[in-house]
């Protein structure tokens, strides 16, 4: 068994006592930002738009160039034999 588990069993110091100031002024900040983001996640979704549209806009081009590519080019030329076209 745990020293926590057994101080707290046996009346002791709990298991919150064993947490330092300095993780409590660590974590206070990444709990606080975790939960105003969780609550209102408006200003991370304004700065990441322009990028994921970008994303979006190369990623639909160059499906639409693979496809085609693959109706005009070498694969869809090849696809055309073994088809019997």
């Amino acid at each position: 068994m745990n020293r926590a588990a057994s101080e707290t069993q046996q009346g002791g110091a709990s298991a919150a006592s064993e947490v330092s100031e300095r993780q409590v002024i660590t974590l206070a900040p990444l709990l606080a930002a975790t939960l105003f983001f969780g609550v209102y996640p408006a200003p991370i979704m304004d700065v990441t738009a322009a990028s994921v549209d970008n994303l979006i806009a190369n990623y639909t081009a160059a499906v639409e160039a693979h496809r085609l590519a693959g109706e005009t080019g070498l694969i869809g030329q090849v696809a055309s034999l073994f088809a019997g076209n």
